[in-house]
């Protein structure tokens, strides 16, 4: 794909979280980088792009300090750009610890988006939220439970609107969009299966994002709930599952 929209977040000395229309999508903790595409979760018109700092990151140090002043400053950043014959940037929120920990940034986006569907989901009312966490635990659990058999049968079946959109959404294949999911589930890069780790119900969290209308399932520490290793302990690999609930059933929109 020739015009490719990214998100960019990176931190100094802070941990920091990105958001676009109201669905965290990047986590930074620390100091570091990270980037992904966003096309599907992308509007035409309005787009909000939120940047938010994790205060107990800052360890209760005071920006007019001495320690502060002789350390190199914390601080956060996230762009929204446009690759192609070169980077673009189209909206960037910046953090310093003379600003708000939480900031938005407006960007009108002139494409031709489709309506995702993660958009007219309905919004889950908030005392709903702590029966759905056990249907949703059990979702995760069914999929680590496959996943250490190689098969990813039910992963597709919930996800198979999220596939189907991320396809349209980059102009890819669903086919070889599976294809490429299985044999990287089949083997890690060492050659071996993954390790999949298993989500303790002391450690899930079910996050609600988009007003509700999407359900992250999280650890505690933020990382997605289904997440493996390679048997080397060289290679990492994490799923993000983010869950509509329509027509009385999960849906994998994201």
């Amino acid at each position: 794909m020739k015009r490719l929209l990214t998100l960019h977040l990176r931190t100094n000395d802070c941990a920091a979280e990105a958001a676009l229309n109201g669905v965290a999508l990047a986590r930074v903790t620390a100091s570091g980088a990270t980037a992904l595409p966003v096309h599907e979760f992308l509007l035409r018109g309005v787009n909000r792009l939120t940047l938010r700092v994790d205060p107990a990151s800052l360890n209760g140090v005071d920006g007019d300090t001495e320690a502060a002043i002789d350390a190199t400053p914390a601080s956060a950043v996230v762009e929204l750009r446009l690759a192609g014959t070169g980077d673009r940037v189209l909206a960037r929120a910046d953090w310093t610890m003379q600003t708000p920990v939480d900031i938005d940034v407006d960007v009108d986006l002139p494409i031709d988006f489709p309506r995702w569907r993660w958009l007219d989901a309905p919004s889950l009312p908030v005392a709903s939220q702590d029966a759905m966490r056990a249907r949703a635990l059990q979702c995760a659990r069914e999929r680590v439970l496959e996943f250490r058999r190689g098969v990813a049968d039910g992963w597709f079946a919930l996800t198979c609107l999220a596939i189907e959109e991320c396809a349209v959404a980059y102009g890819g294949d669903v086919r070889t969009a599976q294809a490429a999911f299985l044999d990287h589930l089949r083997a890690a890069p060492d050659g071996r299966p993954w390790s999949w780790a298993w989500p303790s119900d002391e450690d899930f969290v079910l996050w609600p994002d988009a007003d509700g209308r999407l359900l992250s399932c999280l650890r505690r520490a933020g990382g997605p709930a289904l997440e493996a290793r390679s048997r080397d302990g060289r290679h990492a690999w994490s799923l993000p599952l983010r869950l509509a609930w329509i027509d009385d059933r999960l849906h994998g929109l994201r």
